[in-house]
């Protein structure tokens, strides 16, 4: 009885640090992938905000609706439209505008 409250003290204990473990390892896990996101939806911004420029610069002001366009393309399409910018010669040619 003794040797069995032994062993059922000892899985417990194992038990608990074993939690501790998870949680301290789920909370630093959860950490990098949270700057690590953080850190590629700043680039992406940026990417925008360089893509607002050239296009401004070339078409003149942005309309709002081209800017809330802009935010919500990704990478592989704000790429795209990088490489289109080079040969348009208008926002609708680039399909920002209707």
């Amino acid at each position: 009885m003794i040797q069995n409250a032994y062993l059922a003290g000892l899985y417990d204990k194992a038990k608990e640090e074993g939690k501790l473990e998870g949680n301290e390892e789920g909370r630093i896990e959860g950490k990098l992938e949270g700057k690590e996101e953080g850190r590629i939806e700043g680039k992406l911004e940026g990417v925008r905000e360089l893509m607002a420029t050239q296009l401004s610069d070339r078409f003149g002001e942005l309309p709002d609706a081209v800017r809330a366009r802009l935010a919500t393309l990704d990478q592989d399409q704000l790429r795209a439209l990088s490489l289109k910018l080079l040969k348009a010669r208008s926002l609708k040619q680039l399909g920002l505008m209707g």
